[in-house]
């Protein structure tokens, strides 16, 4: 999902509140748009539509509090989610943030039972993102 306006964050929670058999999501965060994940936090999902999702990609993840509240979201009312995979942003890798930030996540109360959360440290994954625009 890009979502580079207010206009587009609500077309986006529209798409997801009405999306019961959503399996996989992918959220872009751009340095400029952090106000669009505050936005989702808000958001309540507890009883509408993440109970089929089982995939969740989080790109350039910087750490911000929404970030971590969004990712605490997701796996608090996702029963069906296996895969968590989160790509910190350049920033957050280059400071030991990055590591407390991955030991509060693995600590959250999870839906599933079957929940990994992976954190890709490694730059080929920034670059596969940039050389195909975006899409994994």
């Amino acid at each position: 999902m890009h979502m580079e306006d207010r206009q587009g964050m609500l077309d986006a929670l529209h798409l997801i509140k009405n999306s019961p058999n959503l399996q996989k999501l992918i959220i872009v965060i751009e340095p400029s748009r952090v106000d669009v994940v505050e936005n989702l936090v808000g958001q309540d999902f507890s009883a509408c539509c993440l109970k089929k999702l089982e995939q969740v990609e989080l790109h350039f993840m910087s750490g911000i509090g929404s970030e971590v509240e969004l990712i605490k979201l997701v796996l608090a009312n996702a029963p069906g989610l296996k895969k968590m995979k989160i790509i910190p942003s350049e920033n957050l890798l280059s400071h030991a943030r990055g590591l407390e930030i991955l030991k509060k996540l693995i600590q959250f109360p999870r839906a599933s039972p079957k929940a990994e959360i992976k954190y890709s440290d490694s730059k080929s994954s920034r670059m596969r993102y940039k050389e195909n625009k975006g899409y994994l």
